[in-house]
């Protein structure tokens, strides 16, 4: 409840009629998801991490944002690297 589904798709990202040499363009997929209807507030998000907390420190690290993902090998997604 509360959640509005996005349908994924593909696009393709570029400029079009430019430097299509140096700057190419490239297809890119975004899966479906699911999104709050509402915004959360930071303060609403602490709140929901210290009930976790209290609750089941494994649910509580899961939660946890992570923070090492731009380390990962498609973090950065850069094309020309």
């Amino acid at each position: 409840p509360g959640m509005v589904y996005i349908a994924g798709g593909s696009t393709i990202l570029g400029l079009l009629g430019e430097d299509t040499q140096r700057n190419p363009n490239r297809e890119t997929t975004v899966t479906s998801f699911y999104l709050k209807e509402t915004e959360v507030t930071n303060i609403e998000w602490k709140e929901y991490l210290a009930g976790l907390q209290k609750k089941d420190k494994t649910l509580y690290d899961a939660a946890l944002p992570d923070e090492k993902v731009w380390e990962r090998a498609l973090g950065y997604n850069d094309p020309y690297i």
